[in-house]
């Protein structure tokens, strides 16, 4: 019982940041402004799991961690520019009919050029560049328009757990002290788990 009581005040954060952004008191990225406060309340007051001379350290390691994400976003961004302006993706939407007209080499195909893509690429240009591209080839094709949703989200996704420039593994390995290789099997598991759902049309 001791135990349930000292979590409540963490499980409480879920209920204040959803039921803020849901009840329109703030938007999702002020939501995690005040996750962040209500965290950093409740380390020094609640558990003083941290101090206030412990704050400058943390100050700075986490400008840093955001400064590389930063980094990341604005090359993605770089990328996304240069693709556009070149028309690679229509380039790539003619080359895809080209090779083959049957459906399942098609839908091959994409996740591949989606998953290359997003190894480059932030997920929200890639959503915008792709989808006026892929979706009337899918659609012509049979495929479920919420299905080619689901997969051109998540197929971009992938970035976040590549080694080298996925947001989620910078983060992790920033804040679990870990090693580059320490990343290497979770990105391949999660590549593994996502790709046989996305082929199960």
């Amino acid at each position: 019982m001791k135990i349930v009581l000292q979590a409540l005040p963490c499980l409480l954060l879920i209920i204040i940041v959803i039921g803020g952004i849901i009840g329109g008191i703030f938007t999702a990225t002020e939501g995690s402004v005040v996750a962040v406060v209500y965290s950093l309340v409740l380390s020094l007051f609640f558990y003083r799991s941290i101090s206030l001379k412990d704050l400058p350290k943390i100050f700075k390691e986490s400008a840093e961690m955001t400064g590389i994400i930063i980094f990341l976003i604005g090359v993605s961004s770089i990328m996304s520019w240069v693709m556009a302006f070149t028309n690679i993706p229509t380039a790539v939407s003619n080359g895809l009919l080209a090779i083959s007209s049957n459906k399942i080499v098609i839908f091959l195909l994409i996740n591949v050029i989606l998953l290359i893509v997003g190894t480059f690429m932030d997920m929200t240009p890639a959503c915008l560049i792709f989808t006026p591209i892929f979706l009337p080839v899918c659609t012509a094709l049979g495929m479920n328009p919420i299905h080619f949703g689901i997969m051109l989200i998540f197929q971009p996704l992938y970035r976040n757990h590549h080694t080298a420039c996925g947001h989620h593994t910078v983060c992790g390995r920033q804040g679990g002290k870990g090693e580059d290789r320490d990343g290497v099997q979770t990105a391949f598991d999660a590549i593994l788990q996502r790709s046989s759902l996305y082929l199960c049309w």
